[in-house]
Parts: C-alpha cells; sequence; structure tokens
C-alpha cells in the first residue's frame, strides 16, 4: 500500500481519537503523521526506511492493547456489580449526590444524536485549545433516514469538516470583534430530506475561503505553475482545495497542516453516491452541502406470497 494511502486513514483514525476525547492517541497518531509525511516526501523510499514507521504502529499497538485490557477490567467490575444485585445486595451510593434527570435516548435518531453529542464535545475542545469561542447548533437529524454505514461515513465527514471550520474558519474573538462580528463565533449543522435521499449543510460565518491563498499554496508546493493558473477564476481555484497535500496553513498542527482532510471528504462522499458543494464569501462564511441518495430496496427479489 503506497504512503499516500496510508496517511488519510492515519488521519481520519487521529480524527476520530479526537472525537473520542483520547488526547493520547490523538497526539500519537499525529507523530505517526509525521513519519509517514517526512517519508512521502523522499524521492525513494527503502526498505529500512520504513523501520521508524514499523516501531510507531508497534508503540501504538501496545497502547491500544492496554485499552482493551483496561476494558475488560470495566467488563468484570460491571458483571461483579450486577452479581450483587442479582443476590439482593444493595449497593453502596453517596445519597448526597445529585441525581440527573438526564436519559439517553432510544427513539428513532438516537444514533443522530449520540453522533451530533461527540461533535459538539470536539469543536468545544477544539476551540478552546485554540483561544477560540464557538457555538454549535445542529437540526433535522433525527429525521434522517441512513443505514449505520452512511452514518459512519458521515460522522467522518462532518467531523473533517468542522475541524476546518474552527481551525481555519472561526477567527479569534480580537479578530471577529475588530471586523465587527460578534465575539463567538458559530458553526450549524442543518440536515433535510429531499426527495431521492438527504443533504446536510455544514456552515460556519468564519473568514470564509481566500482563493487568493489557495492560488499561492498550489504554487509553492508545486501542484500547479504560473501558466496553469493565469486563467484561473475562484471556482478552479477552489477546486484546489481537494488536492492531496495541498494545505494553506502556516505550520502543521495536531489539527491541520497536512492537507489530507477534504481530499478524502470527497473520496468518502463520492464512494456514497453523494455529491459536495461549496459555498463561500470572504471574511463572511464557508458552506459545504452534502448530498447523498437513500439505499433504494427496490431491486430486492420480491415475489408474491
Amino acid at each position: 500500500m503506497a504512503l499516500l494511502d496510508i496517511l488519510p486513514m492515519v488521519h481520519r483514525a487521529k480524527g476520530e481519537a479526537g472525537l473520542l476525547g483520547f488526547n493520547l492517541f490523538e497526539e500519537k497518531l499525529h507523530a505517526l503523521e509525521d513519519v509517514i509525511d517526512e517519508l512521502r516526501k523522499r524521492p525513494q523510499v527503502q526498505g529500512e526506511d520504513l523501520l521508524s514507521l514499523t516501531v510507531q504502529l508497534d508503540r501504538l499497538m501496545l497502547d491500544v492493547k492496554s485499552i482493551y485490557a483496561l476494558l475488560e477490567h470495566m467488563s468484570d467490575l460491571r458483571q461483579t456489580f450486577a452479581s450483587e444485585e442479582s443476590q439482593g445486595l444493595t449497593p453502596v451510593t453517596n445519597s448526597s449526590a445529585p441525581t440527573s434527570s438526564f436519559n439517553p435516548p432510544t427513539e428513532s435518531g438516537a444514533d443522530e444524536q449520540n453522533m451530533l453529542a461527540g461533535l459538539r464535545q470536539m469543536v468545544q475542545a477544539m476551540a478552546a485549545v485554540q483561544g477560540k469561542r464557538v457555538e454549535f447548533f445542529a437540526e433535522g437529524f433525527d429525521v434522517l433516514l441512513l443505514t449505520s454505514y452512511q452514518r459512519n461515513q458521515l460522522r467522518d465527514i462532518l467531523l473533517q469538516l468542522m475541524r476546518n471550520a474552527v481551525t481555519h474558519g472561526i477567527e479569534l474573538p480580537d479578530e471577529r470583534l475588530a471586523s465587527g462580528k460578534a465575539e463567538i463565533g458559530q458553526i450549524r449543522l442543518q440536515a433535510q430530506i429531499q426527495a431521492q435521499g438527504c443533504s446536510i449543510i455544514c456552515y460556519d460565518d468564519g473568514r470564509g475561503i481566500d482563493a487568493s491563498k489557495l492560488r499561492d499554496a498550489a504554487l509553492i508546493g508545486g501542484y500547479a505553475n504560473e501558466d496553469d493558473l493565469l486563467d484561473c477564476d475562484e471556482q478552479n481555484l477552489y477546486a484546489l482545495m481537494f488536492e492531496t497535500g495541498l494545505s494553506t496553513a502556516e505550520e502543521v498542527t495536531v489539527h491541520s497542516g497536512r492537507g489530507v482532510g477534504l481530499d478524502v471528504v470527497k473520496q468518502q462522499i463520492k464512494a456514497l453516491g453523494g455529491q459536495l458543494a461549496l459555498a463561500t464569501e470572504l471574511g463572511q462564511f464557508c458552506a459545504w452541502r452534502i448530498s447523498l441518495p437513500y439505499t433504494h430496496l427496490e431491486h430486492l427479489p420480491f415475489a408474491a406470497v
């Protein structure tokens, strides 16, 4: 498997770790990205060059095994607790502890709500680390009719788009105030049912996409030359965002700078039979629209009974 194929896989795993709040794994996967990124920039990679990558993977797998061991201990604890309950023993509780009226959702749309809760947590955590303030809103997800596969893919897609929204889109509070915006930025997810499927819009009221920065990044990275971009309009420049490795970030961080996010998003949406569309205004907003088809069942071999 080519290094270009491995890097997006590691990038998705890092995003998943961040979504779950596994900061240790997020940092270690970021370090693994560093190794892969350095190797893929070499004109030729020999077998011995992959040793550092193998070492990083082995260390990561040891950590994963530790997590599995912890899960087994927690399972044993739960079984012991259940056994005591079945024998009529009353578990020790703290009577002064506050009670909660929250019950996990069990109705239709529960999986979508759990997905949104994780995305909201990730947005708030990322914003806090970067010194930004963000409000997160979501609507319409309770009526989506998605397969579990579509839902899992959609979660990965939204994860990347919202990481971009926080890192590249939403400005620092002082910058927002100076430009006449509210100090707190907004990220909105809106889902709608359509005749042949559904659409999901991911919107942020941040910087928007700067086509000139994409142009400069393409030239600096060798993705195009001056002649290639001479007559390019903004729409064609936006297409550069999907070039693997191209990034407008000034430095590589755990959240950005690899240039392996949007190209993976586009591939995932295409694999689902969907489409991706963009609306943006420099200094005002960026909005992505994901259109997904529903899985039709008319092709099944039905017979009258």
